[in-house]
């Protein structure tokens, strides 16, 4: 809400100058406006709290990297609301992907194991993070190098060697501890 007396700027002209003059406060100030009702947006549409902030923090990213992208004659709004619509989509595909290699990670586990096992290992890697159930996925049943997984995760080799291995710790705790 603008002050008594005060004009607020249409966010058209925000962007314009934005777009114009990389103005910090202009962007700013779009961020402010947007990012309450696009939250709220990505929660309803993801579920996920975390998820939600990434999308919005996601949606802002690309604002900036595509404003010359922007057609000043149009509204803004729509414009933000489609690369925000867009980005809850990619991640709704990519967490999918995510539960459908989880459950493929636990269908390749060891088959010497009794026939309960799978679903007990499902379950383990069910208390798992998702960061931690992620790498297993990648690293033992996508079979994907560590420098690999380091680029994913823009991190070196050495640390996506450690991650993994922590989360495999994480994961041999449990199955122990059952």
């Amino acid at each position: 809400m603008s002050e008594p007396g005060k004009t607020e700027i249409p966010d058209e002209m925000l962007m314009a100058r934005f777009c114009a003059t990389l103005d910090d406060a202009a962007f700013r100030e779009l961020t402010m406006r947007y990012w309450p009702p696009a939250l709220a947006i990505a929660r309803g549409k993801l579920g996920r709290d975390d998820l939600a902030k990434d999308a919005v923090q996601e949606t802002l990213i690309r604002i900036v990297r595509n404003r010359e992208r922007y057609n000043r004659e149009r509204p803004f709004a729509p414009w933000f609301y489609t690369i925000l619509r867009n980005i809850c989509t990619d991640f709704q595909r990519k967490e999918f992907r995510h539960r459908q290699k989880l459950e493929d990670y636990a269908e390749v586990m060891p088959r010497h194991e009794p026939t309960g096992h799978k679903k007990h290992i499902r379950e383990l890697l069910g208390k798992l993070p998702d960061a931690d159930k992620e790498i297993l996925v990648l690293r033992n049943y996508q079979g994907m190098p560590l420098a690999e997984i380091g680029d994913y995760y823009g991190i070196s080799e050495e640390a996506a060697k450690k991650r993994a291995q922590r989360a495999l710790a994480k994961l041999k705790k449990l199955y122990e501890n059952h």
